[in-house]
Formats: C-alpha cells, sequence, structure tokens
C-alpha cells in the first residue's frame, strides 16, 4: 500500500449522507459517492493528516463492518476529484482581469490596490480566455449584452456595480456551475412586478 498519499476532501466541499448507499461531496452541484459499509467513516476520517496504512487501521479497528481496502476505495474518488491524495504546499490566487467604464475607473483602482501585490489587470470590457476570472465594475446596471461572451466562452466572471451610495457584488457566475446575471434578473422577475421593464433598458 502506498502510504505517502494523505488524502483528504476537497477543501471547503462538505460531506452529506443522502441515503444508506449514496453521499455527496460539496453540494454545488457536488460529487456522488456509492457507499459501501465503513465509506462514509473512511470519507469523514479525509484530513490530510493520516497516510493510507493508518487510515486502513483505524477503519478496521472501529468499523466492524469494514471489509474493504482503503486504497481501491479512494482511487475513483481521486479520479473524479472528489478527494485529493494530499494536501497541496499551498493554495494560491489567481489574478483577475478587472474590466471598467470611465466613472468607475477610480473605484477600479482601489480595487487593483486591495488586491496587491497580486497586481490584476485592468482593461475595457470584453471576454478573454486569457484571464481565469474577471471582475466587471460599472457604474449602474451593466448592460446584460456584455456578459453573454463570458458565458459562451466558461469565463468565470463577477459583476460590481456602484449606484448612488451603494455597491451592489455579484453573482459570482462559474458558467454550467453557479447562476448567473440572467439567473438573478430572472429571479428579480419574480419578486418585482417592475424588474421586467428595468432590464429592458439596462442594454
Amino acid at each position: 500500500m502506498t502510504s505517502s498519499l494523505r488524502p483528504l476532501l476537497v477543501p471547503g466541499a462538505r460531506l452529506y449522507r443522502l441515503s444508506a448507499t449514496s453521499a455527496l461531496v460539496g453540494a454545488h452541484p457536488g460529487k456522488l459517492i456509492a457507499l459501501k459499509p465503513g465509506t462514509f467513516e473512511l470519507l469523514r476520517l479525509l484530513n490530510g493528516a493520516r497516510d493510507l496504512d493508518r487510515l486502513q487501521a483505524l477503519l478496521q479497528r472501529e468499523v466492524p463492518d469494514f471489509r474493504g481496502d482503503v486504497r481501491e476505495i479512494l482511487a475513483p474518488l481521486i479520479q473524479c476529484g472528489a478527494v485529493l491524495p494530499h494536501r497541496p504546499a499551498r493554495f494560491g490566487l489567481s489574478s483577475p482581469h478587472i474590466s471598467a467604464d470611465g466613472p468607475a475607473a477610480p473605484f477600479a483602482s482601489l480595487l487593483e490596490s486591495a488586491l496587491s501585490p497580486r497586481r490584476p489587470t485592468r482593461a475595457p470590457v470584453r471576454a478573454s480566455r486569457q484571464h481565469p476570472w474577471h471582475i466587471i465594475v460599472s457604474t449602474g446596471e451593466p448592460a446584460r449584452l456584455v456578459f453573454d461572451q463570458f458565458l459562451i466562452d466558461g469565463i468565470s466572471h463577477v459583476p460590481v456595480v456602484l449606484e448612488a451610495e451603494t455597491v451592489h457584488i455579484g453573482p459570482l457566475t462559474v458558467p454550467t456551475l453557479s447562476p448567473c446575471l440572467n439567473c438573478y434578473d430572472e429571479h428579480r422577475n419574480r419578486t418585482e412586478p417592475r424588474w421586467p421593464a428595468l432590464t429592458a433598458q439596462f442594454g
């Protein structure tokens, strides 16, 4: 058995039991896991501190019904991304690409300073695969058409809207995984009868 591995659940993903035979790692949308006796208990032990030998010994001692091999159980979970083989040496933060209209430039500069020393790039609003995620700063509600290309290209993005004395942030959109600005509009359409008349004027 390869004891150099010290597996852990993907950071930030909680473990949910759905039934006696299934569980979910994460909730947005999450990874569906088939459960055998002892699998759920194994997943709860994955904290990046225990190697495979230690995990095997713990389960054999604490879970009488466990008859499996830890390495065989974890292999497909690592392959599908529900489990990491070991704790990453460090978690990095990628630099965003900041877009801003003219009046929003001072706020964009403050945002750049706040994100230092990882200097983000700032440019006119356009989708670009050269950057892993984008911050789009606008004065007033932005034109919805601006965001279509981000969705088509699968680029993560978050709008920041400056209006009078308020700042509205979000939604943070990871295409196909989290709600987009159109989803936000649909929700407001159901709760605010006047919202459709406004969105038609955003562009």
